[in-house]
């Protein structure tokens, strides 16, 4: 009787595993990631592997490599999507060249999160493939018995002709142990492009009145579009729902319309908008996509044919000159102030709360210091992952012109974070900030020695490993901490003095930005570390969070 399509990720992982160990595999080697947990959990439960776990990916193909080379048999490297399985080139390209049995197993995004602007997504099935054999891919309609013999494939083509690495592709749907809420999707009705500059041609058939809204994500935003921005929205009488990277939140022009819309969601249940203009990448606010979504007409502009539609819920995509675009659709369309009022007192009862009694999370406090300790254009890039979500979550966008916000958010890696501050500050020209997490720089620790030339203050928030996934439904799985949270256990100050940089150390989130405050106005670099325990960072996350009706708990 053939197998029922579409096996459960967690069910089909360890099948792939039984698989890739029948040729003698006994060491596995994992970095922690989440679209990968059902591969760290089949690998933790199985009796017959020896589990390591290290933090870049880098590092640890040239463990596995170690492993395999003094063994003999295959080692298994296991990543999590995005840019993690590139760090394993360098050590793929050994183990080709020298003969040694390497087996690659990356999670991947579905198909359908693919090419299309979605987070930590890019085309990883040929990645490694002028080094490795393969890919052999596993998707995510396989049956238990299809990974398993995929698997068994893989690790035969291991060893045959001669040993070397050989690649495995895994697309997972739902990988945590509780399958999160994925917004249905539809194609997009009707594309219109046009070749050359100027604006898109306006589709015939747009809302006639009803409530509106402008939705900003991650773009590249000069002075020019904020002000075109900022004359649509009080044209048409909208707010402006502005990704922390829309580089809005820099503008006076565009300031006083602007909606903290994570604030402004988790405090209201905000009615489904009747029509929206979007702009840039997808939000780093989850909740912001959501309901986006749900707009019963959604407008996409973009300047090109790679327009981001994850959902692919765009009824019109409009390709053209954005500003240019947006100046004709303001002129068609009919005011709609419907939701102004609503998001502004859903933005003002959820920054009430967070000024409550109740303590915010330390992250929230020590940002929000900093952002009105800085001056204005300051570049200040967040690190992945849980830091960029705390930016956008605890500013506000209204009032003054604020610091340049920056971030890596193509594939959402936390490796090479410090790297692309330190490089964003040099061609700045003048003196900016990086706030990491601690994982986030120990991935990227040498890139110290470029504070040595660059003045850039680093903000550590040391939380004692990867924070987000205290949030996340394997917070209470088996070997949590050994899997997901991975402490680096850096001694900061000893880290700072190796590249002759002052460290300041604090567990008080307004020293630790008046420390930053301070560094940038001298035009120095500086580390600042400000200690988190992350019990209770995450306790008070949740009392925040459930003190607003529409909350809820996830990052």
């Amino acid at each position: 009787m053939p197998e029922e399509r579409g096996a459960p990720a967690h069910e089909l992982a360890a099948r792939l595993l039984d698989g890739l160990t029948t040729t003698g595999a006994s060491h596995l080697v994992a970095s922690p990631g989440s679209r990968s947990t059902p591969l760290a959990a089949a690998a933790h439960a199985c009796t017959t592997l020896n589990v390591d776990v290290l933090v870049d990916e880098r590092s640890a193909a040239f463990f596995a490599l170690g492993i395999a080379r003094e063994t003999g048999r295959p080692a298994i490297l296991v990543a999590t999507s995005g840019s993690a399985p590139a760090h394993w080139l360098p050590a793929v390209i050994e183990a080709a060249e020298d003969r040694v049995p390497l087996i690659l197993v990356s999670a991947d995004r579905p198909p359908e999160l693919v090419g299309c602007g979605a987070n930590q997504a890019t085309r990883q099935a040929g990645l490694l493939a002028s080094h490795a054999r393969g890919p052999f891919s596993v998707g995510t309609d396989a049956t238990a018995g299809e990974a398993f013999d995929i698997g068994r494939r893989a690790a035969a083509a291991c060893a045959f002709p001669v040993d070397g690495p050989v690649h495995v592709n895994v697309a997972i749907r739902h990988p945590q142990a509780v399958p999160p809420r994925i917004p249905a999707w539809r194609p997009a009705a009707a594309t219109v492009s046009r070749a050359g500059p100027g604006p898109a041609p306006i589709p015939e058939d747009l809302p006639e009145g009803g409530r509106g809204v402008i939705i900003c994500g991650r773009m590249p935003c000069d002075a020019r579009l904020a002000a075109r921005i900022a004359a649509a929205a009080r044209a048409l009488s909208v707010p402006v729902l502005a990704d922390v990277l829309s580089g809005l939140g820099a503008s006076s022009a565009a300031s006083p319309f602007l909606v903290n819309s994570e604030l402004a969601l988790r405090a209201c249940d905000v009615p489904a908008a009747d029509w929206s203009i979007e702009i840039g990448g997808p939000p780093v606010s989850r909740r912001t996509g959501e309901w986006a979504a749900r707009s019963r007409f959604r407008l996409l502009l973009s300047p090109g044919p790679d327009w981001a539609d994850p959902d692919r819920g765009a009824d019109r995509i409009l390709i053209g000159d954005v500003a240019e675009t947006l100046g004709a659709l303001a002129q068609r369309l009919a005011p709609g102030p419907g939701l102004v009022p609503v998001f502004d007192s859903a933005e003002a009862t959820a920054l009430e709360q967070l000024r409550g009694p109740a303590p915010p999370p330390p992250e929230a406090e020590a940002i929000a210091c900093l952002f009105d300790a800085l001056p204005a254009q300051t570049p200040l890039f967040a690190g992945n992952s849980m830091v960029i979500r705390d930016v956008d979550a605890f500013t506000t966008r209204t009032g003054s012109a604020g610091p340049v916000v920056r971030a890596n958010r193509g594939v959402s890696g936390i490796d090479g974070n410090l790297s692309t501050a330190a490089g964003i500050v040099a061609a700045a020209g003048r003196p900016g900030v990086a706030i990491l997490g601690d994982l986030a720089l120990f991935h990227d620790l040498n890139a110290l020695h470029l504070l040595q030339r660059v003045p850039v203050t680093l903000l550590v928030l040391n939380n004692g490993g990867g924070g987000i996934f205290g949030l996340l439904p394997q917070n209470d799985m088996e070997g949590f901490e050994k899997l997901w949270l991975t402490p680096a256990d850096l001694d900061l100050a000893k880290a700072a003095s190796a590249f002759g940089l002052d460290c300041r150390s604090t567990d008080d989130p307004s020293e630790a930005a008046a420390a930053v405050a301070e560094s940038v106005a001298g035009g120095s670099s500086r580390v600042v570390e400000l200690r988190i325990d992350r019990r209770i960072s995450e306790a008070r996350r949740r009392a925040v969070w459930r003190a607003l009706p529409w909350g809820g708990l996830r990052p």
